[in-house]
């Protein structure tokens, strides 16, 4: 089956880097294994009552473990949903309006996403190759939605 992009003039192929955290969970498995050392609890996914997924202002999942991406977002991702026939997830930026309105410039930004990146790694849940890769992400991306280099 193709990939399916509901609107691909608004959206874009979800670039959540998953694996970052799928590492991170892993390690915590090891450690818990190897050094007795007990994963921090995590929440699951908030679902309201009619079993829909609950979601922020941003459109982001509330739940699960978190990360900069949903913590401090510069765009709103949804995941795969079999209903509406998509085999991947999807994205939205936000506008430079909408970007500026949250953060009021980019280094408010970055400061947010690269002290929430520095305490996940801290706390194990990163790689440490995530680390620089996350924060170059960051960078690149609010440079983009702000139009500069």
């Amino acid at each position: 089956m193709p990939h399916k992009i509901p609107d691909k003039n608004n959206f874009l192929i979800n670039d959540f880097p998953l694996r970052y955290y799928i590492i991170g969970v892993l390690q915590k498995l090891d450690d818990w294994v190897n050094y007795g050392t007990v994963p921090d609890p995590s929440a699951h996914f908030a679902f309201s009552d009619e079993g829909n997924l609950v979601r922020d202002e941003y459109g982001n999942v509330r739940g699960g473990i978190r990360s900069p991406f949903l913590d401090i977002p510069i765009a709103s991702y949804k995941g795969f949903d079999a209903k509406a026939d998509q085999s991947i997830g999807s994205m939205k930026f936000f506008t430079k309006k909408e970007f500026l309105g949250r953060y009021q410039n980019k280094d408010e930004y970055l400061r947010q996403f690269i002290q929430y990146v520095d305490r996940q790694y801290r706390q194990r849940w990163l790689p440490y190759n995530a680390v620089n890769s996350m924060k170059k992400w960051a960078l690149e991306k609010s440079q983009t939605i702000l139009g500069c280099n």
